[in-house]
């Protein structure tokens, strides 16, 4: 999967967003309070304007860097800087790239746009045996300065689970 990421206020990463077709009300009211603290993700298809209607470009996962819950509360929240990352399937990401470029120079204040392709690896395992092939590769890693974390036990812990 390709990854964009989108840095600035959170104001304009808002608008941006709305234009791309993340217009859905529960994103944007209290609903999705803990999707833009970086708790949840939001899957669907992202579209662009043409003319009076709107095209679907491609499905994409939309992800905000996770922030606590006590820095999220005030006036000063549109103005602070948030980062969102955007993982589409290879084959949308240059038509998404350059949409999401367009829109970001309306803003102002500017928003930065990365292309992440070469900086984020990511793969999606599917399936009945997906859980257990990720147990086989992937082992928390601990020293004896630093004991080993609550999300590398609890991972440990699906061992021996054979559903994804």
């Amino acid at each position: 999967m390709s990854t964009i990421g989108l840095y600035g206020n959170a104001a304009g990463i808002e608008r941006v967003l709305k234009r791309v077709g993340i217009l859905e009300e529960s994103c944007w009211n209290e609903r999705g309070r803990r999707w833009r603290l970086g708790t949840r993700t939001w899957c669907g298809m992202l579209s662009k304007s043409v003319g009076d209607s709107r095209r679907q470009m491609c499905p994409a996962t939309v992800l905000w860097n996770p922030q606590t819950p006590e820095s999220s509360d005030g006036e000063d929240s549109k103005r602070k800087q948030r980062q969102i990352f955007l993982r589409v399937h290879p084959s949308a990401f240059l038509e998404l790239f350059n949409e999401l470029l367009r829109l970001t120079k309306m803003e102002n204040p500017r928003l930065y746009i990365e292309d992440l392709r070469f900086e984020i690896g990511s793969i999606e395992l599917t399936g009945p045996a997906s859980t257990e092939a990720l147990l086989a590769v992937l082992t928390p890693y601990s020293t004896k300065d630093s004991p080993k974390s609550a999300h590398g036990t609890l991972f440990e812990s699906l061992k021996g689970l054979t559903n994804p």
